[in-house]
């Protein structure tokens, strides 16, 4: 391309000099334009701009002036920056390649000055994009020299303001984002000057643009666009450091508690972003009197769709005023229970004990009960459930409940604690140990506490946590003797056959003094043999069923036990 432009610029230059002829220099253009085109065709080609094995030495360098290559995870590319697969790339390829087909066909129907038109100003184009590209690259490296950390390496910026790490990317990134629209903005013009749009078409439309235009009955401008949004972020970026300023200056030396003053900072928030909302929209010009009825078609919006969202911001704000909980509080709130971390405008964040967060709808915190343990102060109460057997002192237990307690750390002297007798169960004697904590967050491992204690005491001093025991009646004995008198040969014949192993059944815990269990045989070991196992097992059957026929409540037979199994 150089090869032929460069001759091409210069017979255009040398030809006034020359006293060439018209005829000469449409010539000079025709064969000049024609070579040019078949040169961009060439370049424009897909396969010219991707990537072969031989280029390996020029990837690697590449790679290494890239200030991401080592973030990147190890295994992963760097990606193809070369080719025009991207819609973007391939759009521009085909404009390219559009000029440099139309160029020589203009210049063989006679259009020369158009056909040099677009090839000298598309070539200036590559050219001023170069170029563009080199000085966007070389401010880069000195951002990057100026403000980034890197390892040991700290930059003059960096080192200026104590800037760490992630707070100097975030730095570069918007340092290169405003040199990118600067050098954009101004290579935009050059391009429009170099395709002959005059400047004063430039500074009109500009004009236009900055100070504004007529839409409708308003007047937009970008100017007024940018102020708008430098003059928020100002006010919003206010709010925020009178919030840190109140929260880490002022609240500290107040008697005010954790909750009120969350309250008072969040307040602080509301305040600022209305008045940072308040002061861009009169930046703007907007006149809200013309929007009353654009603000009475949301509010049908809001009425039906946004009833969720609004119900929530007006319950968030109730909460920040009235203060049913406070940031801190140990709440409970359906199957939700955790410590309040957040009361945001839409919702408010729980933290359980399992670290989780549970995010709850502002509504749902007005709408329904929620237990707060800690809504005036920490303290608290734990419960703890013991039985024991009844053969056990009561007093005996009593005593040793309250030594438990007394002997806590956590546990809280007055009230001082105390043992209720609940209930005479049906296989113990219930107590209830009540302690008083001053911080019930503890209530969880203190009970566990109290529990290990309990269980020890109780093993020294032998007193018995007992089974669960059942009671089992059985009737007409003598029916189920008859039943198995009649099986008694079928058992012996099948214990002829087989050799006999004995059985025996499980012992049976001891039952209480005062509670009996008629009916109930735990006699010698019953000799019966594997083969004999189906038959004992018919005959159990054979007398449940018969016995639950005699029982039948549906039976015309009274007695005293009518009805029972």
């Amino acid at each position: 391309i150089a090869a032929v432009f460069a001759p091409l610029l210069l017979a255009s230059l040398a030809a006034p000099a020359l006293n060439l002829a018209e005829e000469g220099r449409a010539l000079v253009v025709c064969i000049g334009s024609v070579m040019l085109g078949l040169a961009l065709l060439t370049v424009t080609r897909r396969d010219t701009w991707q990537r072969t094995e031989g280029e390996a030495p020029a990837v690697e360098a590449a790679d290494a002036l890239d200030p991401l290559a080592g973030q990147r995870p190890e295994g992963e590319a760097a990606p193809n920056r070369s080719t025009l697969a991207e819609p973007f790339w391939a759009l521009m390829r085909f404009a390219v390649a559009l000029i440099a087909v139309a160029a020589p066909v203009a210049s063989l129907l006679g259009y020369v000055n158009l056909a040099r038109y677009l090839l000298e100003n598309l070539v200036w184009t590559a050219l001023g994009l170069a170029g563009f590209v080199i000085v966007r690259r070389l401010i880069g490296e000195a951002v990057d020299r100026l403000v980034l950390v890197e390892g040991a390496h700290r930059g003059p910026l960096a080192r200026m303001f104590a800037l760490k790490a992630g707070s100097s990317q975030t730095l570069a990134f918007w340092l290169m984002l405003l040199i990118d629209l600067t050098l954009l903005a101004l290579a935009g013009v050059l391009l429009l000057l170099r395709w002959g749009v005059r400047w004063a078409d430039i500074q009109n439309g500009l004009n236009a643009l900055l100070y504004g235009f007529k839409l409708g009955g308003m007047t937009l401008s970008l100017l007024d666009g940018l102020l708008a949004m430098a003059l928020f972020a100002a006010v919003l970026a206010a709010s925020r450091v009178s919030q840190r300023v109140l929260e880490e200056r002022v609240l500290p030396h107040t008697h005010l508690d954790a909750g009120l003053r969350n309250s008072l900072k969040s307040g602080i928030g509301y305040v600022g972003l209305a008045i940072a909302i308040a002061v861009a929209v009169s930046t703007l010009g907007i006149d809200l009197s013309k929007a009353a009825l654009l603000a009475g078609a949301l509010s049908v919006g809001i009425g039906f769709g946004l009833q969720n969202i609004v119900s929530n911001f007006v319950s968030g704000l109730i909460l920040l005023a009235e203060r049913p909980i406070k940031v801190g509080d140990w709440v409970v709130v359906g199957t939700n229970e955790g410590t309040v971390r957040r009361i945001n405008v839409r919702a408010t964040e729980l933290e359980t004990s399992q670290r989780a967060s549970v995010i709850i709808p502002n509504s749902m915190l007005l709408s329904q009960a929620v237990l707060n343990w800690t809504h005036k102060d920490t303290f608290g109460r734990v419960e703890i459930l013991v039985g024991v057997a009844y053969e056990s002192d009561p007093e005996a237990v009593q005593r040793i409940l309250l030594d438990c307690a007394s002997v806590h750390p956590d546990v809280s002297r007055w009230p001082a604690p105390s043992v209720m007798f609940k209930a005479f169960g049906a296989s113990s004697l219930d107590f209830e140990l009540r302690a008083f904590l001053t911080n019930v967050e503890l209530k969880g491992r203190v009970a566990s506490d109290l529990r290990f204690a309990i269980f020890k005491a109780f093993r020294e001093h032998g007193i018995e946590i007992p089974y669960t025991q059942t009671e089992v009646r059985l009737r007409d004995l003598e029916r189920i003797e008859t039943l198995v008198d009649k099986l008694g040969p079928t058992l012996r014949h099948a214990q002829g056959s087989r050799p006999a192993a004995v059985v025996t059944t499980r012992p049976v815990p001891p039952v209480p003094a005062g509670i009996e269990a008629s009916g109930i045989d735990t006699g010698p070991a019953l000799p019966v043999d594997n083969g004999a196992q189906a038959a004992a097992a018919a005959a159990a059957l054979y007398a449940v069923s018969t016995l639950a026929e005699a029982n039948d409540p549906r039976r015309d037979d009274d007695g005293p036990d009518r009805g029972s199994r």
